[in-house]
């Protein structure tokens, strides 16, 4: 068991708090801009909540810096003084480097972002979570996976490039993914349709990533070449251009990826 102190309020502190219980870990404090931002991640009066980074504790084992990227370099400022010899100073940013940390020269700093869209409020089983790890040197990173390992969360060690590569490949299946959603639920609801009827086809695209390749599931009239259908669809389209755009620009990606299966 480690005694942790989690830096942030918002969706990652609140998963990483929920994955540091199960684990077995102590989180003795929590940091927030208030009081009540820090309540929010725990009512367990065991737990220290403070609004004031003057007052974080000089004798946790582990340091979460939970923030939000362009704050870290603030806390650290505020925090270096404070961290114990040997302690782990981790941040959970999966763009920033981890030399946002070096003024913390007593510690042993690095990296632990979680690959997954988190929400606070809504559980995710904690099995599912990969996490992505980087560290300046070989005996930070030995350090840094045996604290990651006692969470039961799948983890690569990656470098910082590769990182960076992995956060791009994450918002393209995820927040791109969710925009052409959100773009689709508003249409469907223009036109009074029930977004529930394709519901089922969107959680078996995912599905089918278990047994194939996205390029071995790919279905639909850009990659059989039908263009007659396509041009229905964005005649239909015609009064939100938006849609419309995005539908020819993706329709035209998916041709020139598969042309040379398309019947002549």
């Amino acid at each position: 068991m480690s005694y942790i102190c989690i830096i942030g309020t918002g969706n990652v502190a609140w998963h990483f708090h929920r994955i540091l219980l199960h684990a077995g870990h102590r989180v003795v404090q929590i940091v927030g801009r208030s009081i009540e931002k820090a309540s929010s991640i725990t009512s367990d009066s065991s737990t220290q909540l403070i609004d004031n980074l003057d007052n974080v504790t000089r004798s946790a084992e582990v340091y979460l810096v939970c923030v939000n990227d362009d704050s870290i370099a603030d806390v650290v400022e505020s925090i270096k003084a404070l961290i114990p010899e040997k302690a782990l100073v981790l941040h959970t940013s999966g763009t920033q480097s981890i030399q946002v940390l070096e003024p913390i020269q007593q510690a042993i700093t690095g990296s632990v972002w979680p690959i997954q869209s988190l929400t606070k409020g809504i559980n995710i089983d904690v099995s599912k979570i990969p996490i992505a790890i980087s560290a300046k040197s070989k005996t930070s990173s030995l350090l840094i996976l045996d604290f990651v390992k006692s969470l039961g969360t799948p983890f690569r060690l990656v470098d910082e490039a590769d990182k960076l590569k992995l956060h791009l490949a994450a918002v393209m299946v995820n927040n791109f993914t969710n925009h052409i959603v959100t773009l689709t639920q508003e249409y469907m609801d223009a036109e009074k349709l029930d977004f529930e009827l394709v519901k089922p086809l969107l959680n078996f695209t995912i599905q089918k990533l278990d047994v194939l390749t996205a390029r071995e599931s790919q279905t639909g009239p850009a990659k059989r070449g039908d263009l007659i259908t396509i041009k229905k669809h964005l005649s239909i389209l015609t009064d939100q251009p938006e849609l419309q755009a995005i539908y020819k620009l993706i329709s035209e990606s998916i041709a020139a990826n598969y042309k040379d299966n398309i019947k002549k």
